[in-house]
């Protein structure tokens, strides 16, 4: 959990699902309860990935407020809500590209629509940034149409709106979910995951 690599991170993360340890869904647990604890960001990502639709609800209002930052896009993307689009849809029209960007990064994967727009934007590094020098290592892509990805959801609202997940814009069935149907390899694990929590 201390390495240096976040792929090192995460695959420890997921082999603490697979063991059904407590510490992924403790530490979703810890933060919804509020209390300052330390979060661990992958062990929170994960957390909400096998969270079940009781936590939900309770995931939304943590990601409603600011206090995760910019993690709480990622939260919400994990989670897999599609109540989950309406805050993202709002994020988008935020004026900091760190925000925007990853707010339409997790619309794209629970819809499976891109909805960029023909502006660029960058994201300097927050650390030790020079704008004399560091321009060109600027994170950048293309702005979130906001109002386009409002219009898609409103076409998928009523096929998508009810269920408790989706990826790709599909509803996603645990139960069902195999690698040669699944939306992504993401998808795919993350609802092995589930089902191996579940069945615990």
């Amino acid at each position: 959990m201390s390495d240096a690599d976040p792929a090192v991170v995460m695959a420890c993360v997921e082999a603490m699902v697979w063991i059904r340890h407590p510490t992924p869904l403790q530490c979703l647990l810890d933060a919804l309860g509020g209390g300052g604890k330390p979060i661990d960001r992958q062990l929170l990502a994960i957390g909400a990935r096998i969270a079940g639709p009781d936590l939900t609800p309770h995931v939304l209002e943590l990601c409603n407020a600011t206090a995760l930052g910019a993690q709480r896009w990622r939260l919400l993307a994990s989670l897999g809500s599609p109540q989950a689009l309406p805050i993202l849809i709002d994020a988008m029209r935020s004026d900091d590209p760190s925000t925007s960007l990853a707010a339409a990064a997790a619309y794209r994967r629970l819809t499976g629509q891109g909805v960029d727009s023909e502006r660029r934007i960058s994201v300097p590094p927050q650390d030790n940034y020079d704008p004399e020098t560091d321009v060109e290592f600027a994170e950048s892509g293309w702005a979130p149409d906001h109002e386009r990805a409002a219009a898609i959801w409103h076409r998928l609202q009523a096929t998508l709106g009810d269920k408790p997940r989706v990826a790709g814009g599909v509803p996603v069935d645990d139960d069902n979910t195999e690698l040669d149907v699944a939306p992504s390899l993401f998808e795919w694990r993350s609802s092995r995951m589930r089902r191996a929590w579940r069945l615990s």
